[in-house]
């Protein structure tokens, strides 16, 4: 009976340095962040590791642990807007990329930088393997305050340089065709072999195609995903199969594909209406990526 009076006690009892530390930081179970950034402050901070987001976001939390999201923080920054900041913790980069393209809506507006997009109400962007977004119940909520904001929680969160390791930023602007770049963490294109791709749709003289990046641990890692990759083909439909040193190239339902391996990283083009433009975009993919990667002339079916 006393231990109930006391938790009740203590219910009733406002402890200010229970909300706020010593050192006058937001600190709570997630990382931590200053309790003022620009002109914005920080309120009702709160930590859900990944068996409890679906607390916070009513069951949304399906799509975020697809991408293998470890925990999301939210705190409430007040300013001349209101903001509600989700931060998400990914186990990976790519993770984080892949979150943000799924949760980006249609007419969303992408800034330059490329890792940020802007909608009525709502910001996001994504820094290493976090992805932060933010929304407002506001009217008409200033987006500028919104990315000046977004960019200022970025620069206190511990990135590490993984965004160099991100095989996403192998994928280039040349030719790419608007809203089309996506993360498929698992079954990409409908094939269990393939795993982690970044893919996205390119147009070159008037021919298209769908490139995509896979980074595996290992080489050896990489050649046992695209053997699978060949045996899967084939076993599903898969016709004029051709043998390269390092991948294959194929026709699957009047579309052409092929994939490679070089080290630990493994590349493709796909969905080309023909052996001609499969070339074509496999010789510009070879070339972004520095050329030479496999040292085998084109064979010609």
């Amino acid at each position: 009976m006393g231990l109930v009076a006391f938790v009740l006690w203590r219910g009733r009892t406002y402890d200010p340095a229970f909300f706020r530390p010593p050192n006058g930081e937001a600190r709570h179970q997630g990382l931590t962040l200053p309790s003022v950034l620009g002109s914005w402050r920080a309120s009702a901070p709160a930590w859900f590791p990944r068996e409890r987001m679906y607390e916070k976001i009513d069951g949304r939390d399906v799509l975020f642990l697809q991408y293998g999201a470890e925990s999301l923080q939210c705190i409430t920054w007040r300013g001349s807007t209101t903001w509600d900041l989700y931060l998400y913790t990914l186990t990976t980069p790519a993770g984080a990329r892949g979150v943000w393209l799924a949760e980006k809506p249609k007419g969303a507006t992408v800034l330059p930088d490329g890792a940020t997009w802007s909608a009525p109400g709502a910001a996001a962007t994504h820094c290493g393997r976090f992805y932060v977004y933010l929304s407002s119940a506001s009217a008409q909520p200033s987006l500028v305050e919104a990315t000046n904001l977004l960019s200022l929680v970025c620069q206190h969160l511990p990135t590490f340089g993984s965004t160099t390791s991100d095989p996403a930023t192998l994928l280039p602007e040349d030719g790419l065709q608007e809203g089309s770049r996506e993360f498929l963490p698992s079954a990409a294109f409908g094939f269990q072999a393939l795993e982690n791709v970044h893919a996205a749709r390119y147009e070159h003289a008037g021919a298209q195609a769908t490139w995509f990046v896979i980074r595996e641990r290992d080489p050896a890692a990489a050649a046992a995903r695209v053997a699978q990759y060949a045996r899967e083909f084939s076993q599903f439909g898969g016709s004029q199969i051709y043998r390269y040193v390092d991948g294959f190239s194929g026709l699957m339902l009047d579309l052409w594909e092929r994939i490679a391996h070089t080290n630990a990283l493994i590349v493709g083009v796909r969905e080309a209406e023909s052996f001609e433009s499969l070339t074509q975009h496999w010789a510009l993919l070879q070339d972004h990526l520095g050329g030479h990667l496999y040292g085998e002339a084109e064979k010609r079916p």
